[in-house]
């Protein structure tokens, strides 16, 4: 895995990009992967593609948060829970609420309304969190990316293998 992570930051530093096109790529990988979309890698591809980024970095992005994978839990109730509080509602305790609807899967086929309620407060919290993440990735980013694009690509041999 390690070795797999140096190809594709060697790759990722002789790319024909400019800063900030991997910067973006990666901070719109940031963006889609803390979504709660499960198609994650392919729609980051897209709009990369869609959006003229560095597809490398879009694709490290998105994953980025696989390393941190035990903070995803947290990451999705955090979500969930600043939604509600700006959607107003009440978290489990509303009493109108039959919060055992989500486990059903009649009630997620047929977009139930526990449902929709669910993933409305999800979004928003989504929208309200990784907008900032990954403004904030992108400067950073960014910065970075036009420190080592001054700095001379050094050709070593065991970055990338070899092509039969």
């Amino acid at each position: 895995m390690l070795q797999k992570i140096k190809i594709l930051w060697a790759k990722l530093k002789r790319a024909h990009s400019t800063p900030i096109e991997v910067a973006g790529g990666f901070a719109l990988g940031i963006f889609i992967g803390m979504s709660p979309f499960p198609i994650q890698n392919l729609l980051t591809i897209a709009f990369a593609w869609l959006f003229r980024m560095n597809m490398v970095a879009a694709v490290i992005g998105v994953n980025f948060h696989l390393v941190f994978f035990p903070v995803i839990f947290f990451q999705y109730l955090l979500e969930y829970k600043i939604g509600a509080f700006l959607l107003q509602l009440k978290v489990p305790q509303d009493p109108h609420v039959d919060w055992m609807a989500l486990y059903s899967l009649d009630q997620w086929i047929h977009g139930g309304k526990v449902v929709k309620r669910f993933i409305n407060e999800l979004l928003l919290g989504w929208l309200v969190l990784g907008i900032p993440v990954s403004l904030a990735t992108f400067f950073f980013v960014w910065r970075e990316a036009k420190i080592w694009k001054k700095l001379p690509v050094a050709e070593d041999s065991k970055s990338e293998p070899e092509s039969p």
